[in-house]
């Protein structure tokens, strides 16, 4: 369901609560919140992820999807929908078939967004270790008396 956009939050607003600091930028480099949503929404179903990968090999009509899965049409039809949705495929017409591939641009944009992610959360760990390290380290040199 698409969010109203007249409604604020604390994290549109770029505060977090408690603090009255601003927020730090989110990771993903410059990509909205929203986008990043959308593609981990679409890759958090293996079918979907399943789907990509058959057309990444040779773009597959929407009836030769469904053969594939135990499902109908329409439901591979609502899988592509929100993969294409995400930017992840594209799909155009070839005489009555409705055919799948994957979006090179899209798959760019979305590994350069999750690698600035791994980046992010490889430093926050780093820092973590550090203080964990250094907390170890205080701690040991006290012993009891």
């Amino acid at each position: 369901m698409p969010r109203d956009p007249s409604a604020s939050t604390t994290r549109d607003r770029g505060v977090r609560l408690g603090s009255g600091s601003p927020a730090p930028e989110p990771p993903g480099g410059d990509v909205a919140p929203e986008v990043l949503d959308r593609w981990f929404r679409a890759l958090a179903d293996r079918t979907r992820r399943d789907i990509l990968t058959v057309a990444a090999s040779a773009p597959a009509s929407v009836s030769a999807l469904a053969r594939r899965f135990p499902m109908s049409v329409t439901a591979v039809q609502k899988h592509v929908a929100v993969l294409e949705d995400a930017g992840l495929v594209t799909t155009h017409r070839r005489g009555r078939e409705r055919l799948v591939q994957p979006d090179p641009a899209g798959l760019e944009r979305v590994g350069q967004a999750f690698a600035e992610l791994e980046r992010v959360w490889r430093g926050r760990l780093r820092s973590m270790e550090a203080v964990l390290t250094g907390a170890a380290g205080v701690g040991a040199g006290r012993g009891r008396r």
